[in-house]
């Protein structure tokens, strides 16, 4: 897309598939999202230092770095992630992950979600400089380093931590009986 261009009425049924690549240093929201469970995820930058390429794509489904986490974060999302890039040079900008419905994303307190960050070796705090709920934005001011991006949580408020492997329920003499099987839990009996 060009430097002057935009987007209006993205949502879960009318969205962009794979990467996005945006050109220029205006603020941008990508619309992006993941066609194989029907869900937008969009990304905005804003406040672009230098002139560049941006390339932006959401996936729903866990990041596959290292669960390891530093700067304060109790956990990343295990959910969904995002990749965002500049093509060259060292452009820094605020970056604002969208969430359309807090319960897919399993947000539920601003005052403890922030923009998470995998380094290259463990996933990092980048702070949320502004939120809003219900399902709206949670913004980190000037990052330089990018890629990949998720929520975190830094207290274990945000119900962010569990991966299941199974769940199943079966009705027994009237009662219901569930069985889950999971292949992480971190802080999960907060």
């Amino acid at each position: 897309m060009s430097s002057t261009s935009s987007t209006e009425n993205a949502s879960n049924d009318s969205f962009v598939t794979g990467p996005l690549v945006k050109n220029g240093s205006t603020d941008f929201i990508f619309p992006v999202g993941d066609a194989s469970v029907g869900f937008i995820g969009e990304i905005g930058i804003a406040n672009i230092t230098e002139s560049t390429d941006y390339t932006a794509e959401y996936t729903f489904g866990k990041q596959t770095s290292s669960n390891t986490v530093t700067g304060g974060l109790s956990y990343p999302s295990r959910i969904e992630y995002w990749e965002l890039a500049p093509s060259s040079g060292s452009s820094a900008a605020f970056v604002t992950l969208y969430f359309t419905n807090d319960t897919r994303s399993e947000i539920t307190d601003c005052s403890d979600l922030v923009v998470a960050h995998f380094d290259g070796t463990d996933w990092e705090s980048l702070g949320n400089s502004s939120c809003s709920l219900p399902g709206s934005v949670v913004t980190a001011n000037r990052v330089t380093s990018f890629s990949p991006f998720t929520f975190g949580s830094l207290h274990g408020i945000n119900p962010l931590p569990i991966e299941l492997i199974s769940f199943d329920a079966e009705i027994n003499l009237g009662i219901v009986n569930l069985d889950w099987i999971t292949s992480t839990e971190l802080r999960n009996h907060l």
